[in-house]
C-alpha cells in the first residue's frame, strides 16, 4: 500500500491552537481536513431528514420496538484551514479527508452505534431502538434540553508521527500496563495512553519503554509512541498478554495507523425544530401481524454518493441459502440502489426462520471503452437491516470539486492511470462529482483543462486519488497578479505601458520609472488561466510607442532600459 497522500499525523495544521488538518504524506502542499461538525441534513423547505417509527405486535410477538432513521452530513472547515495553510505555503491546497470508521452515542441511549461512513457524502443511518430508548429519545425531543447532544468518535487513517530515535520495548510489561488502564473491555482513548506514557511508561524504575537517539520532547515522543501502539493494537488495548522478549521500534519509519477524531454533534437546534412538528417526525405506530409466517422485509442503507460518475447502476444481491427440510431451495433477490442510497426487498423464508443471509454487492460501470459489471465479495449477515459502506462495493468513489468559474472557462477531464477494471476517463460538467475509481491500486490522477475560447490545454497533477478541489489555488496564473518593473538606468525617465495577455485592445496601464523611483509594482487581474501573462512596451517621450512585446509569464518581473529592450 502506498502511503502517499495519506494524512501525516506528524505534520498537523493548527486552527485556534488545535489540529484542524494534516499535510499529505509525500505531498506537503496538500492538507487533508477532517470534519468539524456533524449535523442532520435539512431540506430547502426546512424539514429535517429524521424519523422515528414505532412497531407493535397485535399479540405477544413481536415485542414492541422503534426504528430511528436520519441522514447525517459532515462539515469540513476547508476555507479556514486553507487560509492558515497558505500563510506557510502560497500554493497549498486542501481537501476533506475520509473517515475509516466511527460511532455515535445519542444522549440517553444505552449503547454506542457504529457508523459505516466515509464522512464525504451524506449518510442515511438507521437503527432499531428498544422501548426504553424510544421513550428517552421522545422525551429529549419534546423537552428540547439545551444540553442534549450526541457524542461522535470517528477514526482517521494516516501516517504515524515520527522521530529520529529507536525505542526498546518490554512487550509483556507494556501489554499488562495497557490492559490495566481504564475500564476492562472498553477501548482506550489516545489521550489516556499518551498520559500513561508520560507519567509511567517512559519514566521511573518501572518504565517499559527506553528511547535512544535524537528524541523530541516528552510530549511529542509520547505522541509518536501512542501512534505505534495504536497501529499494533486496535483501540490501544492489547487483547491478551504478549510473550516475554524485547521489541525494537524504529520511530523514524513511516507506518499506517489510526487516530481518534471527535467532531461536534449538536442536537439542541434540531430537536427544537422537530418538537414544533413532532407528528411529522414521529408518526403513529405500526401494528404487526402476530403470526411469524416467514415474510421478511430487508431494508438496505448504503453510504454512497448521490450522483457517482461512471456508474450506470449499482446494488446488492441478497441470498437466503437453503435451509432443508423446511426450505430446500435458495432464495435470491436484487436491490438496485437509487440516488438516495436506500432500497427495500422482501423474502419469503420458512415460518419462524431467522434472517441469516448473504449479500453480494455489484456495480455496472462505463466509459468510452464500454460497460462492464463488477462484483464484490459474498459476505454473510444477519437481520432485516443491511448497512453498506463505500468499501463494500467493487468500485471506490473519489470526490472532486471544481470552482464553478473554471467550468465556465474550460472543459475539465479527469484521467486515471490504471490497468485495473472500471472507468478511467471522466468529463466533469458540474461543480461536484463523485468518480467511480478502480477498486484498488496506487493510481495516478491527472486533470486536463481545455480552454473553451481557443482550445489551449493545461494539465494538472499527477495527484493521489484523494478528494480533490480544483480552483485558483492550483492555478497560480489565475486571479490577482503582481510584478515589479525596474529600470537600471541612471537619470533617465522611462515610461512603460503594460497590459494583461487577455486584454487584446487598449493602451494598457502606464508605469513611470524615475531616478527617485526606479522600481514600481504593477498589479492586474488575470481573468483567464490560459492567458495569464502580460505584454509591455516602452513609451518614448514625444514619440509614438513601439510594438507590444511577446507574452511574458505572469510571475516574471520586468527590467527595461530606456531603449525599450529588457535589460
Amino acid at each position: 500500500m502506498s502511503l502517499r497522500g495519506l494524512p501525516d499525523f506528524g505534520a498537523p495544521v493548527l486552527l485556534d491552537g488545535a489540529p484542524a488538518g494534516y499535510r499529505g504524506f509525500g505531498e506537503p502542499g496538500l492538507v487533508l481536513v477532517p470534519p468539524r461538525t456533524i449535523g442532520i441534513v435539512r431540506a430547502a423547505d426546512g424539514h429535517y431528514a429524521f424519523e422515528v417509527e414505532r412497531f407493535r405486535g397485535r399479540g405477544d410477538w413481536p415485542a414492541p420496538y422503534a426504528v430511528l432513521t436520519m441522514t447525517l452530513r459532515a462539515e469540513h472547515p476547508l476555507d479556514d484551514v486553507l487560509r492558515v495553510a497558505r500563510a506557510d505555503d502560497a500554493a497549498a491546497r486542501v481537501a476533506p479527508t475520509s473517515l475509516a470508521t466511527g460511532s455515535i452515542r445519542l444522549a440517553g441511549f444505552f449503547r454506542v452505534r457504529d457508523l459505516d461512513w466515509d464522512g464525504l457524502s451524506p449518510l442515511t443511518w438507521s437503527d432499531r431502538l428498544t422501548v426504553e430508548e424510544y421513550s428517552v429519545l421522545r422525551g429529549a425531543i419534546e423537552a428540547a434540553f439545551p444540553e442534549t447532544t450526541a457524542a461522535a468518535v470517528m477514526e482517521i487513517t494516516g501516517v504515524a508521527a515520527r522521530a529520529n530515535a529507536r525505542a526498546t520495548i518490554d512487550p509483556a510489561a507494556l501489554s499488562a500496563s495497557l490492559r490495566a488502564l481504564g475500564e476492562p473491555g472498553e477501548p482506550l482513548s489516545r489521550a489516556d495512553v499518551v498520559a500513561w506514557l508520560r507519567t509511567h511508561g517512559m519514566t521511573g524504575d518501572r518504565r517499559v519503554v527506553d528511547v535512544t537517539g535524537d528524541a523530541p520532547d516528552e510530549a511529542a515522543l509520547a505522541a509518536v509512541l501512542a501512534d505505534r501502539i495504536r497501529a499494533r493494537w486496535p483501540g490501544h488495548r492489547p487483547p491478551a498478554a504478549e510473550a516475554p522478549g524485547t521489541w525494537l521500534w524504529d520511530l523514524s519509519e513511516p507506518i499506517v495507523t489510526a487516530r481518534e477524531h471527535a467532531p461536534a454533534f449538536p442536537l439542541f437546534e434540531t430537536y427544537s425544530a422537530i418538537a414544533a412538528d413532532i407528528d411529522a417526525y414521529v408518526p403513529p405506530g405500526v401494528e404487526l401481524d402476530p403470526v411469524p409466517a416467514g415474510w421478511r422485509t430487508i431494508d438496505v442503507l448504503a453510504n454512497l454518493p448521490t450522483r457517482q460518475s461512471g456508474v450506470v447502476a449499482c446494488g446488492v444481491d441478497i441470498t437466503a441459502p437453503p435451509r432443508p427440510p423446511a426450505r430446500p431451495q435458495a432464495l435470491t433477490t436484487t436491490v438496485e440502489l437509487t440516488g438516495t442510497g436506500t432500497g427495500r426487498t422482501t423474502l419469503r423464508l420458512a415460518p419462524g426462520e431467522e434472517p441469516d443471509l448473504v449479500r453480494e454487492t455489484w456495480a455496472v460501470v462505463a466509459d468510452a471503452a464500454g460497460a462492464q459489471e463488477l462484483r464484490g465479495s459474498r459476505v454473510p449477515f444477519h437481520g432485516e437491516r443491511l448497512s453498506l459502506r463505500p468499501t463494500d462495493f467493487p468500485v471506490r468513489a473519489w470526490s472532486i470539486d471544481v470552482e464553478p468559474a473554471l467550468l465556465d472557462l474550460a472543459a475539465v477531464r479527469v484521467r486515471i492511470a490504471s490497468a485495473g477494471p472500471g472507468p478511467h476517463d471522466f468529463d466533469i460538467a458540474e461543480p461536484h462529482a463523485d468518480l467511480a475509481m478502480p477498486p484498488a491500486g496506487d493510481d495516478a490522477v491527472t486533470v486536463e483543462l481545455t480552454s473553451r475560447a481557443d482550445g489551449r490545454v493545461l494539465v494538472l497533477g499527477p495527484f493521489a486519488p484523494a478528494p480533490l478541489w480544483i480552483g485558483r489555488h492550483l492555478l497560480p496564473g489565475w486571479g490577482p497578479q503582481r510584478i515589479t518593473v525596474t529600470s537600471p538606468g541612471g537619470d533617465a525617465l522611462v515610461a512603460v505601458a503594460l497590459r494583461a495577455e487577455s486584454d487584446d485592445t487598449g493602451d494598457g496601464e502606464t508605469v513611470a520609472l524615475t531616478p527617485a523611483s526606479p522600481v514600481r509594482v504593477w498589479r492586474w487581474f488575470a481573468a483567464d488561466p490560459f492567458r495569464a501573462g502580460y505584454r509591455f512596451r516602452v513609451v518614448p517621450t514625444g514619440a509614438a510607442p513601439g510594438p507590444w512585446s511577446d507574452v511574458r509569464p505572469h510571475d516574471e518581473d520586468l527590467v527595461v532600459t530606456p531603449a525599450g529592450a529588457p535589460a
